[in-house]
């Protein structure tokens, strides 16, 4: 049970520092990790697709510098 709840606490940590936020993209509900790249042109969003989770990077638009 002690490695469990450590791992929760990794994973919860994780969350608060990665979630920037939901967006559409692609028509499909995305939830942005925030920046992929070290540069931060790059952003990291999750989508589940009927099920599956996927992962795509995407250049940022202009108005999300």
């Amino acid at each position: 049970m002690t490695s469990f709840l450590a791992d929760i606490n990794v994973f919860r940590d994780f969350v608060k520092q990665a979630f920037r936020g939901i967006e559409i993209v692609d028509g499909q509900p995305a939830v942005d990790m925030g920046s992929f790249d070290k540069a931060g042109k790059q952003i990291l969003y999750g989508i589940n697709d009927n099920g599956h989770i996927r992962y795509i990077v995407k250049d940022k638009k202009k108005d999300q510098q």
